[in-house]
């Protein structure tokens, strides 16, 4: 029992219930209908529950500063994709010529473990791996693999040559590898990517990585890796298509005019072999030498 004293008017004994954190005042009803007519009690607001527009505002109020972001958190695109490094808009590349990838395992996984870089690329490309069916362990934590060995009957050479690409797990789980070709001109292999975001103006990423060997025909290595990215633009013209590999002194903007090159370094010595083309505009990628 709640007492409290009003000059003027009589003792009032209001009981207090408490129901769900507030509390309703129920006077007698003789009473309630006394107050009303002098004008000292107001008729409760039922689609406040009983919450008055100041109470009720302030507590809308809290809800939306509750939604806002922290002082001093950064926004924008840059923010997010720091955030979410395995998430980007467009999926980041690592490529490498290894030669012989088999005894850089090691150093694989230190990097990885040691440079953000390294670690957050959604998918790292090798070429010239060097490895035959006898050498099965390439596997690495939190990548799913894919390979083509050089095949002898096929190029003529039992050493050399070689392709892999890692997906990073936690850009993309639904990864499978389309096709892979290995001839004595070129090797190369696709892969097909659904990461878990990608742009939207894309459906799908398709990773072709390509190895042409130094001693030749390159317009006959250009011609055949040509018909295969052809097709790929037919029967998927809503794709993001990434080509990275060595192409030895080669490249492919006589075939390909509206594919853009991005590697404006050398990559081994005074020359740039190792390039990447995507059929997106360069003002939404960029490119670092690790």
């Amino acid at each position: 029992m709640f007492s409290f004293y009003s000059y003027g008017y009589p003792m009032l004994q209001l009981t207090i219930f408490k129901v769900s954190k507030k509390f309703i005042h129920s006077p007698p009803r003789d009473l309630r209908d006394e107050l009303l007519v002098y004008g000292l009690l107001q008729q409760a607001d039922t689609t406040t529950n009983g919450l008055g527009p100041k109470a009720l505002g302030s507590r809308m109020r809290r809800k939306w500063h509750a939604k806002r972001r922290k002082r001093s958190k950064q926004a924008g695109v840059r923010a997010k994709v720091k955030e979410n490094p395995c998430w980007p808009a467009l999926p980041s590349i690592l490529l490498d010529s290894t030669f012989s990838l088999g005894n850089k395992m090691d150093n694989i996984r230190l990097q990885r473990s040691v440079q953000c870089e390294f670690r957050e690329c959604c998918a790292l490309v090798f070429t010239e791996m060097w490895l035959s069916d006898r050498v099965l362990d390439i596997q690495l934590d939190t990548l799913t693999s894919f390979r083509v060995d050089r095949d002898a009957t096929l190029c003529g050479q039992a050493c050399g040559g070689g392709l892999c690409v890692y997906i990073i797990t936690e850009w993309c789980k639904d990864s499978a590898q389309v096709s892979g070709h290995c001839s004595t001109l070129v090797e190369f292999m696709i892969e097909r990517c659904r990461p878990f975001y990608l742009s939207c103006e894309f459906t799908t990423a398709l990773i072709v990585a390509v190895y042409i060997p130094p001693d030749v025909y390159t317009k006959e290595a250009i011609w055949e890796l040509y018909k295969a990215i052809n097709e790929l633009q037919t029967t998927h013209p809503d794709r993001l298509i990434i080509i990275a590999g060595d192409f030895n002194q080669e490249n492919l903007k006589s075939r390909l005019p509206k594919f853009h090159q991005y590697m404006d370094f050398v990559t081994r010595g005074t020359n740039t072999l190792d390039l990447v083309y995507t059929n997106i505009s360069t003002s939404d990628t960029h490119t670092t030498s690790l």
